[in-house]
């Protein structure tokens, strides 16, 4: 089977970011487990490889394993929903601050 992934775009925090998803991953999973398997990719692209709090590298895919996410589930919805909740962690929060401060070293 071909996986048929969506293109969309997003800015978040000035980053903008390319989210590939792709709502049926695998048939012979949806076959066994009577749901979809999802894929989501994301990828900061201005600037590029810029870190995201789910990604010190600006790229991350993600399998979404969730019987209850609605098949019309919006990837972009979700993506800034799962940035916006990692972005609340102690780690990204210090990073973003030492970011802003200026390094004499």
């Amino acid at each position: 089977m071909t996986q048929i992934y969506e293109t969309h775009s997003l800015n978040w925090n000035s980053v903008e970011i390319e989210v590939r998803y792709c709502r049926s991953w695998s048939k012979s999973f949806a076959d066994t487990y009577g749901h979809k398997l999802r894929h989501l990719e994301v990828r900061s692209v201005s600037p590029e490889r810029a870190a995201l709090p789910i990604t010190e590298t600006g790229y991350k895919s993600m399998f979404l394993n969730y019987p209850e996410l609605d098949s019309e589930a919006d990837p972009v919805c979700l993506i800034r929903e799962i940035l916006d909740e990692a972005a609340r962690s102690p780690e990204w929060i210090t990073r973003q601050d030492a970011n802003r401060q200026m390094s004499f070293f």
